[in-house]
């Protein structure tokens, strides 16, 4: 069970009969509420380094009539280092202090399976002579090892905390894997598949978003055709089919996450799920130079893409058909899922269900392939 920590200390701090003291009067008031995400998710960890999507926050407030040090630390105790920050809090005033402390790699690089470890923080004070110890906790949070994908989780306090930007990190254009898939899929972009390969200039090569005229109709065209020479890469070059498996499940804690193969893994096994194909289909876009999306809804996953490369216009893929059915089949049905849940994709109350994930985007924000 998620544990919240609310801390008032009152410090009686008598003041000293003669000099080095604080001069702070009795009754002190200092308080700190610490809240922290209840799952270690070792996939995008280093992500969240720097972003606002911390492990721990400590907010810390000084109620007294004097400046107060306050010193907080945490650590996940046998996987990470120990992160101390020390800072002083004005007199009625509060500060923020956010905490990730750094993973020892050593530690982390075998773990294959949801993980117990213990978390343990605290805060202290300086009284005037040394470190008064004001709280210490040490609570349970569960690691997820890097092949999970972490939808949503809980913060200590019971809050949803959506981390749907960091499918990103499974996106990896860069892998040999997805290089090997493209160097198949410029063999399928051949007229014997469609002959408007030839009438767009794209026999035997994937261009990205290089179509030299201004009709965006043509360009949907000409970008769609390149995603076909992939599909159709991985359809009868590699026999990828379809497997059904749990596209999002409830974890401990009420966590929602999905197990996701890397292009590697899945191309190795012939086999993906939902969101497996869409990350595969997307890292090879990406390489390509067409901006993929991840779109996702309660229970499944598909891939996206930007038509041209004013970013104003979208078409979609089920990537679940791979195996059983034609390129043209899949992406009408693919346009079809969008088309039917655009409100809801574009409807704040439900932004946490229905939403596309823009690879681009959150690329610029940090979010990187994990490899």
């Amino acid at each position: 069970m998620a544990l919240t920590v609310s801390i008032l200390m009152l410090l009686a701090i008598a003041a000293p009969a003669s000099g080095g003291g604080t001069g702070e009067p009795e009754g002190v008031a200092v308080a700190a509420n610490v809240t922290y995400l209840t799952a270690c998710p070792l996939a995008f960890y280093n992500t969240i380094v720097g972003k606002e999507c911390p492990m721990l926050s400590f907010n810390l407030s000084n109620a007294g009539s004097s400046p107060r040090s306050i010193r907080a630390f945490s650590e996940y105790q046998g996987l990470s280092y120990r992160s101390v920050n020390t800072g002083t809090v004005s007199p009625g005033s509060s500060t923020l202090v956010n905490q990730t402390p750094s993973l020892l790699r050593n530690r982390t690089a075998n773990i294959s399976t949801i993980t117990t470890v213990n978390l343990h923080y605290g805060v202290e004070v300086y009284d005037g002579t040394g470190w008064r110890l004001l709280e210490e906790q040490t609570v349970p949070v569960d690691v997820f090892p890097e092949d999970i994908m972490i939808w949503e989780a809980m913060d200590s306090e019971g809050n949803r905390v959506p981390l749907y930007e960091f499918v990103g990190v499974f996106v990896t254009p860069n892998s040999p894997a997805v290089r090997e898939l493209l160097a198949t899929a410029g063999r399928y972009a051949d007229p014997a598949y469609d002959s408007r390969y030839s009438t767009y200039l794209l026999e035997h090569s994937l261009e990205g978003y290089q179509y030299p005229g201004d009709s965006i109709y043509e360009y949907r065209n000409y970008t769609a055709l390149q995603v076909k020479a992939v599909y159709n890469a991985l359809k009868y070059g590699y026999n990828i089919t379809y497997i059904n498996t749990a596209t999002a499940v409830g974890g401990p804690d009420g966590y929602y996450l999905q197990r996701i193969n890397p292009p590697e893994e899945s191309i190795r096994l012939e086999t993906a799920n939902c969101a497996d194909g869409a990350v595969l289909i997307a890292s090879a876009l990406e390489a390509v130079g067409i901006r993929p999306y991840i779109v996702t809804f309660p229970d499944h996953v598909f891939v996206a893409w930007g038509t041209d490369d004013t970013g104003k216009y979208i078409d979609a893929l089920e990537t679940t058909m791979l195996g059983t059915s034609d390129f043209e089949d899949a992406y009408a049905v693919g346009n079809a899922e969008l088309l039917e849940y655009w409100e809801l994709i574009n409807n704040s109350e439900f932004e946490d269900d229905y939403l596309i994930v823009d690879i681009g985007e959150v690329r610029e924000l940090g979010v990187l392939p994990m490899r």
